[in-house]
């Protein structure tokens, strides 16, 4: 699969992403079902946000981590959602995301939850003095959304 280049094929990525989801949420139960849900309402998200063309800054602060914290909270092992490190396969021939191949679905996690918090963080500094390229960042969370979720549905 390739990274869709327009909006148009950006948005119709995520929806059908956010389909795996829902199929893959409903064949779990408990911490499982919240990642998955929460992981498909963050697409919802980033679907909105290519659909309204809207501010990232008024995107990132409504991103959801709270069911990831829990699980890690709690000693979640996040690997039980797929065993299996990243395929090529999953990484939609993107090479910024190559670096993710043979890497655990937990470390996936963590990196996204990483940047979601640091996006989040930076937002919440308001600083001028330094570009964060919210938008570029936010892409980039999307892209790797993507594919731990090609890797789930694999």
């Amino acid at each position: 699969m390739i990274e869709p280049a327009t909006s148009v094929a950006a948005i119709a990525a995520v929806s059908s992403a956010m389909d795996r989801v829902a199929q893959l949420s409903a064949r779990n139960r408990g911490t499982k079902r919240a990642l998955l849900l929460e992981l498909k309402g963050n697409l919802g998200l980033m679907r909105l946000w290519l659909q309204s063309e809207a501010d990232p800054l008024e995107i990132i602060p409504r991103i959801e981590e709270a069911a990831y914290r829990e699980a890690v909270r709690s000693g979640f092992k996040l690997n039980s959602l797929k065993r299996s490190s990243i395929r090529a396969s999953s990484t939609m021939e993107q090479p910024h995301l190559a670096a993710f191949v043979g890497s655990s679905t937990e470390a996936v996690f963590d990196n996204i939850y990483e940047r979601i918090q640091e996006m989040k963080h930076a937002a919440a500094l308001k600083t001028g003095k330094r570009n964060f390229r919210f938008g570029h960042r936010l892409h980039n969370t999307r892209r790797k959304m993507l594919m731990l979720v090609n890797h789930l549905g694999r």
